[in-house]
């Protein structure tokens, strides 16, 4: 039996080991989530299935939505609800409840976490550590001891010349999803993001147009609070596509699970690939009963062994 591997020190979660049995073997996949279940996606085909419901060791139903997941190099899986990090075991034969064991449960002056990824081996130490985002678009390194999570960085104001439909002086937020890569000559961080005129306020975001970002892992390395994550826009316009609360990405393509947005009389809770060149969302499938439920797709997450295609 594997085990799991806890830092002692103030340098966040490592994760160079397997951990308590979360699963088979990893395989070329993108997961996500809603509120309550989980699913898994074939990068090659784009077919996306239904793996199961989240419960805790009891086969019960857990009381708290999953927020997002993540997943490390190895492929063990991870969740988190607004505070609290699972580790996550897979049912035999890939169909079935998924269980859901509380890693650590965090401060309860701790920001609320929304949003979940790996940074890679070599960024904020010799080992992967985990990452969480909350609402105001902060990102934080979790440690696995109970203490409260250390900022590392935001995403700074808007300009005048950037896409998604902000003005110069809003805030750059979290619209759902971070995800990290080792990448080919270096490690890659990607982020959805939305403009919002009040930082911490989600009810001043404007929700229709998300931008796709090259997260600065230089600068997220420095482990300060202050440090502007925002490297780069992925292209010029956005993605056309609002509430991308889940993002994953393989080879040259990122993948993105729309939460839910209504309009008119229809709600949609889409499935969108994203342009790593010029950042365009395009819908490659729609899950109306998802849409139907009112929670739709919470997050997502890749090994960050993933291999992707970033000009």
């Amino acid at each position: 039996m594997a085990e799991a591997v806890v830092d002692g020190g103030d340098d966040g979660f490592i994760a160079d080991v397997p951990l308590i049995e979360t699963g088979p073997p990893p395989v070329e996949r993108v997961y996500a989530n809603t509120d309550q279940d989980l699913w898994r996606m074939d990068p090659a085909t784009k077919t996306i299935s239904r793996i199961g419901d989240f419960v805790d060791a009891s086969g019960t139903a857990l009381a708290e939505p999953m927020t997002d997941i993540a997943v490390d190099k190895a492929g063990n899986l991870f969740g988190n609800s607004v505070g609290k990090i699972y580790t996550l075991k897979l049912p035999a034969g890939d169909t079935g409840n998924v269980t859901a064991t509380v890693l650590v449960s965090l401060p309860a002056s701790s920001p609320r976490m929304y949003a979940l990824g790996f940074a890679p081996s070599g960024v904020l130490g010799a080992a992967e550590a985990l990452i969480g985002g909350d609402a105001a678009g902060d990102l934080y390194l979790i440690p696995t001891d109970g203490s409260a999570p250390l900022g590392v960085g935001t995403f700074g104001k808007v300009t005048a010349s950037d896409p998604g439909g902000g003005a110069a002086g809003d805030y750059w937020q979290l619209s759902g999803d971070i995800a990290f890569f080792e990448g080919t000559t270096g490690p890659i961080g990607l982020a959805t993001l939305r403009p919002c005129t009040k930082p911490a306020d989600t009810a001043t975001c404007k929700n229709g147009n998300d931008v796709l970002v090259e997260i600065d892992v230089t600068a997220l390395a420095k482990k300060s609070a202050t440090s502007n994550l925002k490297k780069r826009f992925i292209g010029t316009s956005g993605t056309g596509f609002g509430r991308l609360y889940g993002l994953g990405a393989w080879g040259g393509e990122a993948f993105a699970f729309q939460r839910f947005s209504t309009s008119g009389a229809t709600t949609t809770a889409l499935f969108l690939s994203i342009s790593l060149v010029d950042g365009k969302g395009k819908i490659e499938k729609d899950f109306p009963t998802i849409a139907a439920a009112k929670n739709g797709w919470s997050g997502a997450g890749v090994t960050t062994k993933a291999k992707i295609d970033l000009k």
